[in-house]
């Protein structure tokens, strides 16, 4: 039973990380992270704390919305350490909706560690399987009018941070 409940704690973290870089969201992706913790990705080799404050300075100078789609998620967990590997599909595009959609597919190769009775990300390593800039296409019609649907934003303005105030951090 412990390593169903570890499993689902590590689960969680991984969907914070998504949540917080989606929401642009510093705090959130922080406490993904142990203070202390390693982040590598090619572009960026620095602590997890320091990832945080990059991407969410990045998405919100240029003005980027992102969705993370986190699929297969293998997780062996031993004692209080944990390794893990995540698929991930990461959809980005100008926030205004003008310009090319990037997709990336790839992977998180994560060991964790429980510290204090809490899993956090100790060391991060992202893997790119491909990437493609995806065109829009002019004049395609949605099937609807969307009107005024709510639209995603960064916290603290998006709908979902009013109904999960304060989950995860």
């Amino acid at each position: 039973m412990q390593a169903l409940l570890d499993e689902r704690a590590i689960h969680r973290v991984l969907v914070r990380y998504c949540r917080g870089v989606d929401r642009a969201d510093e705090a959130l992706i922080r406490g993904a992270y142990h203070e202390d913790a390693r982040d590598r990705r090619g572009w960026f080799d620095g602590t997890g704390w320091e990832f945080a404050r990059v991407i969410t300075d990045d998405f919100r100078r240029r003005g980027r919305s992102s969705l993370h789609l986190l699929t297969n998620a293998t997780i062996d967990v031993d004692g209080d350490e944990a390794r893990a590997e995540s698929y991930t599909l990461a959809l980005s595009t100008a926030a205004d909706g003008t310009g090319p959609v990037q997709a990336f597919a790839g992977r998180y190769l994560d060991r964790f560690a429980r510290r204090d009775g809490e899993w956090r990300i100790a060391e991060r390593t992202v893997v790119r399987d491909w990437h493609a800039d995806l065109e829009r296409v002019e004049g395609a019609a949605f099937v609807r009018d969307l009107g005024d649907q709510l639209r995603g934003a960064f916290a603290p303005d998006d709908p979902s941070c009013a109904l999960l105030e304060g989950v995860g951090r």
